[in-house]
């Protein structure tokens, strides 16, 4: 399905639930991707390269 995003954002607990569903958002460009796990997980991907910050470097885990 293709949809804008702001009606994503607006109506999200439709197309979103998160102890039975997977989502994966992909952009029209396909330059990047959001991946909502149904255990309450989200991962993001792009295509551009990766630099880590270093803001969190003293934690082994963020919760």
């Amino acid at each position: 399905m293709i949809v804008p995003w702001k009606l994503l954002i607006k109506y999200f607990d439709s197309f979103y639930y998160p102890i039975s569903d997977d989502l994966t958002v992909i952009d029209d460009s396909l330059n990047w991707a959001l991946l909502f796990f149904h255990e309450h997980e989200i991962y993001f991907g792009t295509n551009k390269d990766f630099k880590p910050s270093s803001i969190f470097e003293e934690y082994d885990s963020i919760w």
